[in-house]
């Protein structure tokens, strides 16, 4: 093998919970063939298949992350928990909800630098239960890899780190949207409130015509979007504005609902739209199973009765429609709920899975996610981040 070949990696990591199919990608730049490592067969065949080929292997999860232990689920008091930051925050442990491990540094060996997360299965007066094992220690993994692009040479590598790319996924948060049997405590009243209680009119008065993700992060979306929109079908693209993330599809009915009507009026992939408050009224103006597809981009977050409209949702989508919302790691945090702050990322993803679950008239759910592309040059934050804003997106079908 020539140590200086290189190559752009996409890898795919899928897997179910009881609930849901889960398929998580993530792109890698700059994968050195002879330095850095795959599990199983994948690194060898991956070296002799062609670029744009995928190399696939399922494998147990222990094959790929530490072993499931017993000892690992541990019953500890309140007591025990330790103050993180300079602001010496004490978390108050919540059934279901994942937490930095340090939170519990001086026990089982942890230390106050750890951030591998932890999470929280009964809580009561005095103790609570925790669980150390990684969500998906139990579960079988499918791990595809493919060259994203082509080969490429570079300096004649001489060694240096070498790189874990499906265990590094795999530690990132994967699993963490996993469902507990018996449901996550994300419904506190409090959770539900905003930084800025005011009329929501008042806030969406101003127009942003303005994108609110980078361009690829958009193309993630309508790519995704473009397996279900075909022409002829009806979209309602739900609290819209000005960008819709829509796949270029001809002969598409779409209905905007948002609160900004020169937002919407500027969107060139609405048909028409309707200025509608769902935080004011969760009943939406549409007639029962109008629509084929109904869509929430970037939007979930502002949502402070999200169970309410998702009944809503299903009623004005048909049967054997699909729902989608889509959400990345940038809202306006005067406006959005306060729990999503205080998420991770994918327990983020594992909230909006449970609208879905907690909803009647659904089946067939299914999260996605997309990370690590190179955020384009010629985007306003180039010159400060260098990754596109990363895509997840939970849909089901109308039942």
């Amino acid at each position: 093998m020539d140590h200086s070949t290189y190559a752009d990696i996409e890898l795919k990591i899928v897997w179910a919970s009881e609930q849901a199919r889960h398929t998580e990608r993530h792109y890698y730049q700059s994968i050195n063939f002879w330095r850095d490592f795959f599990p199983g067969t994948l690194g060898g065949r991956l070296i002799d298949a062609p670029d744009g080929e995928w190399v696939t292997e399922s494998m147990p999860a222990n094959d790929l992350i530490p072993v499931y232990a017993d000892s690992n689920i541990m019953t500890l008091p309140k007591g025990a928990i330790q103050p993180i930051g300079k602001a010496k925050i004490r978390i108050a442990p919540q059934r279901g909800r994942f937490y930095p491990r340090r939170i519990i540094a001086g026990h089982a060996g942890i230390t106050a630098e750890e951030f591998l997360p932890l999470r929280v299965l009964s809580v009561d007066e005095k103790d609570f239960q925790i669980d150390l094992n990684h969500p998906l220690a139990k579960h079988e993994i499918e791990v595809s890899l493919r060259v994203d692009g082509s080969r490429y040479t570079g300096k004649e590598e001489r060694g240096g780190r070498c790189n874990d790319a499906v265990y590094e996924a795999l530690i990132s948060g994967i699993g963490i949207q996993k469902p507990l049997p018996q449901g996550a405590d994300f419904y506190r009243q409090e959770g539900f409130y905003r930084v800025d209680e005011a009329d929501d009119e008042i806030f969406y008065r101003q127009d942003r015509l303005i994108n609110h993700i980078d361009p690829e992060c958009s193309r993630q979306i309508a790519q995704i979007y473009a397996r279900y929109i075909e022409p002829g079908i009806k979209v309602l693209d739900l609290m819209g504005g000005y960008e819709s993330h829509l796949p270029d599809v001809d002969d598409v009915d779409v209905t905007g609902l948002g609160m900004n009507a020169r937002e919407m009026e500027a969107n060139p992939g609405l048909n028409r739209y309707v200025m509608h408050d769902l935080n004011r009224q969760t009943t939406l103006p549409f007639e029962a199973d109008r629509f084929d597809i109904t869509l929430c981009s970037l939007s979930i977050e502002y949502l402070i009765r999200p169970l309410e409209v998702m009944e809503e949702i299903v009623r004005v989508t048909r049967p054997g429609g699909r729902i989608l919302v889509s959400f990345s790691d940038r809202w306006f945090p005067p406006k959005a709920i306060v729990i999503w702050s205080e998420l991770h990322p994918f327990e983020r993803l594992g909230m909006v899975l449970d609208y879905f679950l907690r909803t009647q008239g659904l089946k067939q759910f299914e999260t996605e996610t997309v990370r690590g592309l190179l955020r384009p040059q010629d985007d306003q934050y180039a010159d400060r981040m260098l990754h596109s804003d990363p895509v997840f997106v939970v849909s089901a079908v109308v039942s």
